[in-house]
């Protein structure tokens, strides 16, 4: 082959080879662009999540309830793990966590591609690693760990996570959405020995934090309200109890104790029944306490007169061949008398007079057989029958809290709306929502449902609940601190055989203070041994915790001021005024009367008049000077 064609042959080949070459980076960069760079990207590029901090939870003065821990779980890439750091690794870890050197080494000469060689290590160790060890290969992923600074108190409100940071139970479940934030992630590329090269910011999100939260509950009443059911629980032997208190007005829940409780942060040591919160789904039949919704009824549908008289059979009444007792054998007495002594067979009696689809009706607006709609998960609604499953008895048994199924929170919830002037509302434990840049997205407040009695039942029935704590059943809730109004409740237990003889729960619902109440509150103890009547267990804890909640906020518990006294004084001046006159008048007419014997029959007439007058002015005297009294109280 002579020169000329070896010449043209090897151009022909050059031109060849960068032809080939040419078409194929036109293939690589061009045509098949996309595909090899999802190839690049996938072995250079990597994208790591940021968890989200969860919401802080604080009680309604700013305390807090629940916060996050940082934690770190630190893990070893095995295809970038150099021999030589394998030992300094070792020891720093083993050093940190008091583990054997060897422990860590048994990890790190595994076949898999990571191994983790501690997980969610508290803050204070992590930094002991990250500030002495800096190697590519140690990789670490932060997290935060649900904290709760006081354990155990208002476990069943605040409720607690599981591992993934999402609410299982109480405020931390129904509101999870507003508490868990929005995770976000970083983007960087690593080099063939996967060592971070660079971050590409604008592809990576910061996370972002979630919502702080607001309670209802103050820390220090729900402490008092734990602190003393604990007590009567261990004192009287019971198998355990249940209070609430909560704003009359507001419809706020103050505090929701159940004992016994259980440790948030140590939530997977106990069973699920312990976790229940048995205040929103566990029902009961609420024996006499439930005759404040029955006599409220009756009043307000004018069936009765609180003066009325009502014969209660000397303690035993036989009804529809079925026998209904009384504790106290009471003969002829005042409808007020018969509830104070918390007479079964009056309230049998006065459900007589009550037709049976207003009785239903009237006991449904107070929410019974229903849902409050309290913000809390697993509520149930009770049981209220419908007057076609009425027996011959159900109104009778039902008067006095039997044949009826309730929850604490619903009787409780009902109960504040006979002393708050007839105002049923859904009881609320949120009180406002906080975004991460410390802004108030959203103030919570209970919703109006329904109008329950009148303002005039609801007066009435202040008196009468009053007399029962002043002379009836719950003589044992009087207190010198506070006026308190109530109603006591003692129920039989069902059991497997029916109501037990052993067994019973023993309660008392109440407010105070008793002239514009502002707390209500139930409290109820499960079987308690040394004492079945909720007047002897129940009403001396809610007594304990009302005089407790008085010390805390005297300011709730005003005397009466300077200027109101003022007020009170100048009104008896003019009574003493109006008194004087009619005195004077009266001796005129004296003198008139010996002159005229036939003004004698108007003499004594006016002389009875003002004798009248002059006692009724005494009256209202005392009467006042008795609130007096009792506001400085």
């Amino acid at each position: 082959m002579n020169r000329r064609l070896r010449a043209i042959f090897l151009f022909l080949a050059i031109s060849l080879f960068y032809i080939i070459s040419a078409a194929r980076l036109i293939e690589i960069q061009i045509i098949d662009n996309e595909e090899y760079k999802f190839f690049a990207d996938r072995q250079q590029k990597e994208v790591k999540k940021v968890e989200a901090e969860r919401g802080i939870i604080y009680d309604r003065y700013g305390e807090t309830l629940a916060y996050n821990e940082q934690i770190t779980s630190f893990y070893v890439d095995l295809r970038m793990l150099k021999t030589k750091n394998k030992d300094l690794i070792a020891d720093k870890f083993s050093s940190v966590f008091n583990k054997q050197k060897t422990y860590y080494l048994n990890l790190m000469n595994s076949n898999a591609r990571l191994v983790f060689l501690e997980r969610n290590v508290p803050k204070e160790k992590a930094i002991q690693i990250k500030n002495n060890l800096f190697f590519d290969e140690l990789g670490t992923i932060d997290s935060y760990k649900r904290k709760y600074p006081y354990g155990e108190l208002a476990a069943f409100a605040i409720g607690y996570t599981n591992d993934k940071n999402d609410g299982v139970d109480g405020i931390e479940k129904y509101y999870n959405e507003k508490l868990k934030g929005k995770d976000g992630f970083i983007v960087y590329f690593r080099d063939v020995q996967r060592r971070v090269v660079s971050l590409i910011e604008k592809e990576s999100n910061p996370a972002i934090k979630g919502n702080d939260i607001y309670l209802t509950i103050d820390r220090k009443i729900q402490y008092i309200t734990e602190d003393e059911i604990k007590n009567a629980t261990l004192s009287l032997k019971a198998k355990g109890a249940i209070a609430i208190i909560m704003d009359v007005d507001a419809g706020e829940i103050l505090a929701l104790a159940i004992y016994p409780s259980y440790n948030l942060n140590e939530y997977y040591k106990y069973h699920n029944d312990a976790r229940r919160n048995k205040a929103l789904t566990d029902t009961y039949e609420p024996g006499s306490t439930f005759k404040s919704f029955v006599m409220s009824l009756a009043l307000d549908e004018n069936k009765v007169d609180i003066n009325d008289k009502i014969f209660c059979e000397n303690g035993t009444y036989v009804y529809n061949k079925l026998k209904i007792n009384d504790v106290k054998k009471l003969g002829m007495i005042q409808i007020r008398e018969a509830f104070e002594n918390s007479s079964n067979i009056a309230m049998a009696k006065i459900s007589e007079n009550i037709e049976p689809e207003i009785f239903y009706r009237r006991l449904r607006d107070f929410g019974f057989g229903n849902y409050t709609r309290i913000d809390l998960p697993g509520e149930t609604s009770g049981l209220l029958k419908t007057p076609s499953s009425f027996s011959k008895t159900t109104k009778a048994f039902m008067a006095f809290g039997y044949e009826v199924g309730v929850t604490p929170i619903q009787i409780l919830n009902g109960f504040s709306s006979i002393v708050n002037g007839g105002f049923l509302k859904e009881p609320i434990c949120l009180k406002k929502i906080i975004d991460s840049n410390g802004k108030v997205v959203f103030e919570n407040e209970a919703r109006f449902v329904r109008r329950t009695i009148s303002k005039k039942t609801s007066e009435l029935m202040i008196s009468l609940l009053r007399g029962v704590v002043e002379r009836g059943t719950a003589i044992e809730a009087n207190s010198k601190l506070v006026t308190i109004i109530g109603k006591t409740g003692t129920s039989q237990k069902l059991d497997e055989k029916g109501y037990s003889k052993a067994n019973y729960y023993a309660s008392f619902i109440g407010a105070f203070p008793m002239k514009k109440p502002k707390y209500a509150g139930i409290v109820l103890l499960d079987s308690p041994q040394l004492e079945k009547y909720g007047g002897k267990a129940a009403a001396p804890v809610f007594r304990r915790i009302a005089e407790r909640i008085a010390e805390l906020y005297p300011e709730n518990f005003k005397p009466v001021s300077f200027d109101n006294e003022k007020i009170v004084l100048e009104f008896f001046d003019k009574i003493n005024d109006a008194e004087d006159k009619a005195k004077k008048d009266l001796k005129t007419d004296e003198k008139l009367s010996s002159q005229k014997n036939k003004t004698k029959n108007n003499y004594d007439s006016k002389k009875e008049h003002v004798s009248n007058e002059s006692y009724s002015h005494s009256f209202y005297r005392r009467k006042l000077q008795a609130n007096i009294m009792e506001e400085k109280n």
